[in-house]
C-alpha cells in the first residue's frame, strides 16, 4: 500500500514556481519574486509538513532581503542572517530531532553539508556575532547547496516522466556503440574517461529516473550476456552514472533498488548468469572507491535492508554481507571524523540533558526566594 505524503502545497507545480522566484534571478530573470515566494513558503508553514529545505531557503533568502544597511543597522543584519543560518544548520544535523544520537559534524558527514556550516553555526551560537563578510558569503554557499540537495531533483509533475522508454534508449547509444567498440577490440582500448552524454541529455534523463531504471535494469542494458565481460560495463558506464548522481539525487538509491528487487525478488533460478552480473554491479556501487563519494552523499540502502529480511532468495545473504561492509564503512568513517574533530564530542556541540541544557549553579549561590535579602544582626539593635 503506497504511503500518503501530506503537502502544504496543492500540486507541486506550486512548489516549482516558488523555486523559479526563489533563484529566477539566477537564471537571469528580469522582475525579482523571492519576497513572494517567501510569503507563501510561510503561508505553507503555518499549514504544517513543509519540508525544512524549502524553509531554509525562504530564511536565507528573507535574510538577503534584510540586508540594507540604508534602512536596518549592521547588527540586525546580522543577526538576521545569524538566525536564519543557525535555523538551516540546525534542523538538517540536530540528532535530537530525529535519527541515531551522533556529533553534528558526524551527521553532517552523512548528508554532505560542508563541515565549515557547522563550526560557524557553533561560532554564531556560542561566540561572537561573525562578520557581515562572513555571513553573506555562508549564505550564498547555502544556498548553492540547498539547490543541490533538494531543489534539483524535483521533477516538473509529480509521477510524470520527460522521456519515452525508446528515447531513453535512443539518448544512451553512444554508451552501447562504445560497449560494442571495446568489445571488439578486446583490452587494447583505454577505458572510457568522462560521461558520452551532453549535459542537456543528462537533465534529460535525470527527469525520467523511473523509465531510466527500466532500461537501464528490467531490460538489460547495463546487463553483459556474460559476467565475464563485466569489467568492461564498467568502465564503460561508471562515469555516466556517476555524473547521473549529480543530476538526480535519486538516482543512485533508485539503481541499488532495482537490483535488489531485481535479485530478491525474482522466482525464476533460470536466469543465473542474469543474476550475477546485476549482483557484480551492486558489488561494484557499494565497494569500489570510484563510488566512495556518491556512496556517502547520495545512498540508502533501506529498502534492500528489509528486502533481505523479508525474502528467501537465495541471493539474499551475498546481498546481506555487501550491506554489512557498506555499514562497516560508514561507521570507519564516523570515527575518522571524531578523530578529526576531537574538541567536537556530543556534548560540547549537542545540548546535553545530563548538564542541565547548558546551566550550572554558581558556586556561592544562595538559594533565597526573589527579592529576599540577608540580615546582617547588629549588636544594640532591635
Amino acid at each position: 500500500m503506497p504511503r500518503i505524503q501530506f503537502t502544504p502545497w496543492k500540486e507541486e507545480s506550486e512548489l516549482l514556481r516558488v523555486r523559479d522566484q526563489f533563484y529566477g534571478l539566477r537564471a537571469g530573470a528580469k522582475t525579482d519574486l523571492r519576497s513572494k515566494a517567501c510569503a507563501l513558503v510561510w503561508v505553507w508553514k503555518a499549514r504544517g509538513n513543509l519540508p525544512h529545505p524549502v524553509e531554509a531557503t525562504a530564511l536565507l533568502i528573507d535574510a538577503i532581503l534584510h540586508d540594507d544597511p540604508s534602512k536596518n543597522s549592521i547588527f540586525s543584519i546580522r543577526a538576521t542572517y545569524s538566525a536564519a543560518f543557525c535555523r538551516f544548520v540546525t534542523g538538517l544535523v540536530d540528532s535530537k530531532l530525529y535519527g541515531p544520537r551522533m556529533t553534528m559534524y558526524q551527521k553532517a558527514m552523512t548528508l554532505g553539508l560542508p563541515a565549515s556550516f557547522v563550526e560557524l553555526r557553533h561560532e554564531a551560537t556560542h561566540r561572537e556575532l561573525p562578520s557581515l563578510s562572513v555571513f553573506r558569503e555562508a549564505t550564498r554557499r547555502s544556498l548553492d547547496w540547498l539547490w543541490d540537495f533538494y531543489w534539483a531533483g524535483l521533477r516538473v509533475a509529480e509521477g510524470t516522466e520527460r522521456l519515452s522508454q525508446e528515447q531513453i534508449l535512443d539518448m544512451l547509444q553512444p554508451l552501447l556503440g562504445r560497449h560494442q567498440e571495446l568489445k571488439g577490440a578486446g583490452s587494447k582500448k583505454r577505458p572510457v574517461k568522462g560521461s558520452l552524454l551532453s549535459e542537456d541529455a543528462l537533465s534529460a534523463l535525470a527527469g525520467s529516473v523511473s523509465n531510466l531504471i527500466t532500461v537501464l535494469v528490467r531490460q538489460g542494458v547495463l546487463i553483459p550476456a556474460s559476467s565475464e565481460n563485466i569489467k568492461r560495463v564498467f568502465s564503460v558506464w561508471d562515469e555516466t552514472l556517476r555524473s547521473l548522481c549529480l543530476a538526480s539525487r535519486f538516482f543512485l538509491t533508485n539503481l541499488i533498488d532495482a537490483f535488489g528487487e531485481t535479485l530478491l525478488l525474482r522466482n525464476s533460478t533460470s536466469e543465473e548468469s542474469f543474476c550475477e552480473s546485476v549482483f557484480l554491479w551492486m558489488q561494484h556501487i557499494l565497494t569500489s572507491k570510484a563510488w566512495l563519494t556518491m556512496r556517502r552523499i547520495y545512498l540508502s540502502v533501506a529498502y534492500v535492508d528489509v528486502l533481505c529480511e523479508k525474502t528467501n532468495s537465495s541471493w539474499a545473504g551475498r546481498v546481506k554481507r555487501l550491506l554489512q561492509n557498506l555499514a562497516k564503512e560508514e561507521e570507519d568513517d564516523i570515527m575518522a571524523v571524531s578523530v578529526c574533530f576531537p574538541e567536537q564530542t556530543a556534548s560540547s556541540v549537542i545540548i546535553d540533558d545530563e548538564d542541565n541544557f547548558g546551566w550550572k549553579v554558581a558556586e556561592d549561590w544562595a538559594p533565597k526566594p526573589i527579592g529576599a535579602f540577608e540580615r546582617k544582626e547588629t549588636s544594640g539593635l532591635i
